[in-house]
């Protein structure tokens, strides 16, 4: 799941394409952005740790209360980290009504859901669960 203040906010989507990452081998931003040029003109690289790149607005260590409005401002999300468990970052951004494009790293098949749809599923798992416990055979 994700916070709360990631959510969809129906703003205009003024960025491109919208990469978020450190300026990390594994994380793979070089190959990225050439790839985001292909896709779009206006591509903004976020992360504690960017670096100036030609044709890219680099935001370094942004605040925890402007990365959803840059989810909801950008028109496609793109993540080819080379090696990636839960993309935390793509969870996001799906959240924020965000088209993602994940190339490699984890959340390939996401489904994003509030804490109520889990709490439902627990609940229904635990009454099916109950019920088979209370069946005699």
């Amino acid at each position: 799941g994700t916070h709360k203040r990631f959510k969809d906010l129906n703003i205009k989507r003024d960025i491109d394409i919208l990469i978020s990452g450190n300026y990390e081998p594994n994380k793979n931003i070089e190959e990225t952005i050439k790839e985001a040029k292909g896709l779009g003109e206006k591509i903004v690289w976020f992360g504690r740790y960017t670096i100036p790149i030609k044709g890219v607005e680099n935001i370094t260590n942004p605040s925890i209360e402007s990365i959803p409005q840059l989810y909801n401002r950008a028109k496609v999300f793109l993540s080819m980290s080379k090696c990636e468990g839960y993309s935390r970052p793509v969870a996001e951004s799906m959240a924020c009504g965000c088209k993602v494009i994940n190339k490699s790293g984890g959340n390939k098949d996401i489904k994003i859901e509030t804490w109520e749809e889990i709490a439902k599923q627990l609940i229904e798992y635990l009454n099916v669960n109950n019920k088979v416990r209370n069946t005699k055979l």
